[in-house]
């Protein structure tokens, strides 16, 4: 029997399960339903969610199995949160890691494995929702997808647990607080609308990022103390300590700038000028500000395009977004070149490239990128940061009534493309919003254009998503993108169209014409498409 590898983040990736503080928690209807889900789906007579702890594996839902916990040694589970995908055993006396183990070879007779890993949103592996049978098989593409997105429901349900928890522990916080002012002891800087419902129903931003925050901190305080010590410094010595200080201050205030600005862009607080800007010049001195960080890494920046673009809109932001996507292709692009072109799209929208040759990623890290707290890992190693940065660049050419895209290949280069309105729109659309299901990134951006100034926007990740939505949502029209409608989601599609029929509204399934993203979906009777490229009105029609 072969013991589980440690996973290499596995500090980080144990903090990140201390925080759902759910281990050693009684039973709870909504993971058991989701286990019994599994096992009905899977056609397994057992089904678990397992929860990998450093020395144990800890069950929060079972199906036909009465033990709590077994050692983490013997679970198949800590095999499986060392890849992002469902792990298959079709045959565990066929598998040498698992021939030999007692759930194999004693009673349980255990033959059968697949688990999904339970993913956070910032990327740890928490355990698994498996199934589990006493003879040989596997399952098919429809129940494997299955599996995969009830882990992300088990993964939902836990990140409502906490936000929920938080919200109770400030609440309580802020009626202490008010307690205490009203008694006449008094708190020093207590905002009376810092517990308002607004501000706390923001995401648990400072649950994510604590880990990032207390790192600097503590190095802050280490050269503190190191400074304080009675042994003198030399001027070098001084001059360094000095320099590490600056650098874990200048991180820790990017980590709550970001923090902050998401927390403004999901709270709809952010504010946008609207005034005539010169594009051109804008980019310019956005290239001063990245110059050093572009020859730290022997880079070369340019800006190419047409000689004059001008648009009407906030020049602060535009600039934010300008840095963010050239700061990241320096953080990936090492002797080489990093371009910004500038050009007029027709009489409506001006497109922003910023295109670099640097190491390039794969087509499941574009999928992830713009979702909060991804980042990139090169190699073994993953970048410096929140995490947060795509994020709120896409959120910020949203709020502006644009779009982001990417395009990349591995060892080669990224692209990113911003498209923004030449002119603002005169007020936000209002009335029933327009539900997405998302793919593609590009997809995204080519709703966006076509229908940011029609109807209110929300995207999901998945048909499922979108049809769960529907039971207590009211839309104008559902946009299923083919890539989140695979060939064994058609029964969801099916559903999603009878229940849209059943509200009266429409259905499109947007693909990108080549073929093999057109999918069975469109067989579905009730769906109708529009191509990537078609003209847009047409998409503006077919959504009522």
């Amino acid at each position: 029997m072969e013991s589980p590898p440690i996973p290499e983040d596995e500090p980080e990736r144990l903090r990140a399960l201390a925080r759902y503080a759910v281990l050693d928690t009684s039973p709870e209807a909504r993971f058991d339903e989701l286990t019994a889900l599994a096992s009905e789906i899977c056609g397994a007579p057992i089904a678990l969610i397992s929860l990998i702890d450093s020395d144990r594996q800890w069950f929060k839902a079972r199906v036909g199995l009465e033990i709590d916990e077994t050692p983490r040694e013997l679970a198949f589970c800590a095999h499986a949160i060392l890849d992002d995908e469902v792990m298959v055993v079709p045959d565990a006396q066929e598998d040498p890691r698992f021939a030999d183990n007692p759930y194999v070879t004693g009673d349980a007779e255990i033959r059968f494995y697949a688990g999904a890993p339970l993913i956070t949103n910032d990327g740890y592996k928490l355990g698994t929702i498996c199934v589990l049978d006493r003879k040989p098989r596997t399952l098919s593409k429809r129940q494997l997808r299955a599996l995969k997105i009830l882990g992300r429901q088990v993964i939902d349900q836990l990140e409502l647990m906490r936000t929920t928890a938080d919200l109770a522990r400030r609440l309580l916080a802020a009626e202490s607080a008010a307690r205490l002012r009203e008694d006449g002891e008094g708190v020093v800087g207590f905002d009376s609308g810092a517990g308002s419902g607004a501000e706390l129903d923001q995401r648990d931003l400072l649950a994510h990022v604590t880990h990032d925050l207390r790192t600097p901190l503590n190095a802050i305080l280490g050269f503190a103390e190191y400074l304080g010590e009675d042994e003198p410094l030399d001027d070098d010595e001084r001059r360094d300590v000095a320099a590490r200080i600056g650098d874990a201050g200048s991180h820790m205030l990017r980590l709550v700038d970001d923090i902050l600005d998401l927390a403004r862009i999901d709270a709809d607080r952010v504010t946008f000028a609207d005034q005539e800007i010169d594009l051109v010049a804008l980019a310019r001195s956005a290239f001063e500000t990245i110059r050093p960080l572009a020859a730290a890494e022997h880079n070369a920046v340019r800006l190419s395009g047409d000689a004059e673009v001008t648009l009407r809109g906030d020049p602060t932001r535009i600039r934010q977004v300008l840095l963010n996507l050239l700061s990241n292709a320096c953080k990936y692009t090492k002797d080489g070149m990093i371009r910004v072109t500038l050009a007029h799209e027709g009489d409506t929208w001006v497109r922003i490239d910023v295109a670099d040759s640097g190491i390039g990623m794969s087509d499941a890290q574009c999928r992830a990128l713009f979702r909060p707290f991804a980042q990139v890992q090169e190699g073994a190693r993953q970048s410096k940061g929140t995490g947060l940065g795509l994020h709120i660049t896409r959120a910020l050419c949203e709020r502006m009534g644009g779009a982001v895209t990417v395009d990349s290949t591995l060892d080669v280069g990224t692209t990113f493309s911003v498209w923004l309105p030449r002119s603002r729109p005169e007020a936000p659309p209002h009335g029933p919003g327009i539900v997405v299901a998302e793919g593609a990134a590009g997809t995204r951006a080519a709703v966006q254009r076509a229908l940011s100034r029609v109807a209110p926007l929300t995207y999901m990740d998945g048909v499922a998503e979108v049809l769960w939505s529907m039971v207590d949502r009211r839309w104008r029209a559902v946009i299923i993108d083919a890539g989140a409608a695979e060939a064994e989601e058609v029964e969801l599609v099916r559903a999603l169209v009878r229940v849209a029929d059943e509200q009266g509204i429409p259905v499109v399934l947007i693909h990108d014409g080549e073929g093999e993203r057109e999918a069975p979906a469109l067989d579905v009777r009730g769906v109708v498409g529009w191509r990537l490229g078609d003209d847009p009105a047409e998409l503006v029609a077919r959504c009522g």
